[in-house]
């Protein structure tokens, strides 16, 4: 049960950065529309290097996290 509650806690976290890349993309795409807009590509940046380490944290989570402490 605890591995099935994680999986599904996993599975939400990647759905979570899956939609975040799919919004850099198009942020991407009007980045390159406009070029002179150097201030919007350094927010872009941050916003992508919080995003991975976010994610990094994650990965050093316990394999099990008990449903009771949640």
């Amino acid at each position: 049960m605890q591995n099935l509650f994680y999986c599904i806690s996993m599975n939400n976290i990647f759905f979570k950065i899956a939609g975040f890349l799919n919004e850099v993309s198009a942020g991407l795409v009007f980045i390159i529309r406009k070029k002179n807009s150097i201030i919007v590509v350094k927010k872009f940046l941050k916003e992508l290097f919080y995003i991975f380490y976010i994610f990094l944290k994650i990965r050093r989570l316990p394999k099990e996290i008990p449903i009771n402490k949640l």
